[in-house]
């Protein structure tokens, strides 16, 4: 199939680092930005339809477990469509890395399971073999984009290399390159804001008892330009860091303590600590 046209005032979203790249996969369809904004296109049914309701949902209901949910998206901007691609559905979403100068983004999938209950023996066989050391730590990291303030150089770090590293390698070759571990501004304090943030993702996943999350992610992201200059390290780190969840195709209605997501929680946590105790 060959590459649809970009649609009018679009491009590739240029700081992507999971998820479906536009020119790639069976569908051609990818991320775009457009003024600022996001846009995902949905995914074959019933995927997409399933995160686009779930976006809905939340921002639409005026609940507490709604209420208290919104902080920790990108904001829906609704549905985007354009009549050069009349047969698809854009979700239009806040894009959390347009503040800052030099973003540097991780998207780190949460939860050992990240199957869904309508997945067949394949696809959890599949599932488990991309990486084998989630089931332990609880989290897989699908790729990073980092700033080196040093050389003033990008690199970029896919998921099929993170899927192949070994769990001794999770610092060294993931989470060390994202933080600038070994840059002599290296900030703690953006680790720590990391930290912060995931506890408020947790303590909403200890109230709620609506939905159970597979497959979903949170997008973190900080602004190297902290790293520039040491005074900055001074300053109010909060304005350099950013995390969200993102991607809820495979969100599902349920009753019950969503122990997979909140164990993944407290494995980030873990290993986000173990990047400032080095």
């Amino acid at each position: 199939m060959d590459t649809p046209p970009l649609p009018l005032g679009t491009q590739p979203l240029s700081n992507q680092v999971g998820g479906h790249a536009f020119g790639r996969g069976k569908t051609k369809l990818g991320m775009l930005e457009k003024d600022g904004v996001v846009l995902k296109p949905l995914q074959t049914p019933p995927r997409g339809e399933r995160e686009l309701n779930f976006y809905k949902e939340a921002f639409s209901c005026e609940q507490k477990w709604a209420l208290d949910l919104r902080p920790l998206l990108p904001t829906f901007q609704g549905e985007w469509h354009t009549d050069q691609h009349p047969d698809v559905t854009y979700c239009a979403l806040e894009n959390i890395t347009q503040r800052f100068r030099f973003p540097c983004i991780l998207d780190a999938k949460v939860g050992a399971m990240t199957s869904d209950p309508l997945a067949t023996p394949e696809k959890i066989r599949r599932e488990k073999a991309k990486c084998r050391w989630k089931a332990k730590t609880g989290f897989s990291l699908i790729g990073l984009k980092v700033f080196n303030p040093t050389n003033s150089e990008w690199k970029t770090v896919n998921s099929h290399y993170l899927r192949h590293i070994d769990e001794s390698e999770i610092l060294s070759q993931g989470l060390n390159i994202f933080f600038n571990r070994n840059h002599a501004n290296f900030n703690p304090r953006i680790v720590e804001i990391f930290i912060e943030k995931i506890k408020r993702i947790q303590l909403w996943f200890e109230e709620q008892r609506k939905f159970a999350f597979y497959s979903s992610s949170i997008l973190f992201v900080y602004d190297a330009a902290i790293l520039l200059n040491s005074a900055d390290a001074a300053a109010d780190c909060s304005q350099f860091a950013d995390a969200r969840m993102i991607d809820f195709a495979h969100v599902f209605p349920s009753g019950e303590r969503d122990e997979n997501y909140i164990t993944g929680l407290e494995g980030l946590v873990q290993y986000f600590r173990k990047v400032i105790d080095l």
